[in-house]
């Protein structure tokens, strides 16, 4: 009888045992599920706050990109059919790269200030010299200098039509391309296939217009641009250059 006593208790607290220990695992179980139930809401919740960023971030710069676009369109273009003429003739623009469309007129107009400037030195040799560097020898005599002016106030505050310089077409898929990837550096610039950043200046011609200056600048990379300035001269109905400058470089 105690013998019998005895065992049941002893399979009693086996049994207690066991099911402690079942209790304790279904316990660690739940917290353990409800953990990694808990790291997924927060690895969709972080998800869905990514998402949800980049997507007000694109809305963001449709909605620049359409305001820079009405802007744009109360810009008067640029129309002086010899210089689109010149420009094509001297350095069509690659496909790949990317023509600003503002018309740059400021180097030409700091170049005008400097030539303005000689007139007040005696030295002529030095004048000759000064005016050399920056491709501006037709101007010695300051005969055209009111010509020029003209054709800078014609060009200041306008666009180039792009399609005249065969550009628009690499313009509007960077600024596409721009939309949808939002800040960009240049080895993701260059795997797109784009080429150059360029700053096209205006041809500004001699009276008897067989001599021109023009700028160029190209931004192509990290410190990778230069700005130059080059002169022309027309030769059996071709321009041919005949002298250039550098203005700066990066």
């Amino acid at each position: 009888m105690v013998y019998t006593i005895q065992l049941l208790s002893s399979r009693l607290v086996l049994i207690i045992f066991a099911s402690l220990l079942l209790l304790v695992s279904c316990n660690s179980n739940n917290r353990n599920h409800d953990a990694d139930v808990s790291l997924e809401d927060a690895i969709r919740a972080s998800s869905n706050n990514y998402k949800n960023k980049e997507a007000a971030e694109l809305e963001q710069r449709l909605k620049d990109a359409a305001e820079l676009k009405l802007h744009e369109e109360t810009i008067e273009i640029y129309d002086d059919s010899m210089a689109y003429a010149f420009i094509n003739s001297i350095t069509p623009i690659s496909e790949s790269n990317i023509l600003y469309k503002k018309v740059y007129i400021e180097e030409v107009i700091g170049a005008l200030n400097f030539v303005s400037s000689t007139k007040k030195n005696n030295d002529l040799s030095l004048q000759i010299s000064q005016l050399d560097i920056f491709g501006f020898s037709m101007l010695i005599e300051y005969q055209d200098t009111a010509w020029i002016n003209q054709q800078i106030t014609k060009a200041r505050n306008k666009h180039w039509n792009l399609k005249k310089l065969n550009a628009h077409k690499t313009e509007e898929r960077y600024k596409n391309w721009q939309i949808l990837k939002g800040e960009y550096d240049w080895s993701d610039f260059e795997k797109e296939g784009f080429g150059c950043h360029i700053y096209q200046g205006i041809p500004i011609f001699n009276k008897q217009q067989n001599v021109a200056i023009i700028y160029q600048g190209y931004m192509c990379g990290h410190l990778l641009g230069f700005g130059m300035m080059y002169k022309y001269e027309l030769k059996n109905g071709k321009w041919e250059k005949i002298d250039e400058y550098q203005l700066w470089i990066s």
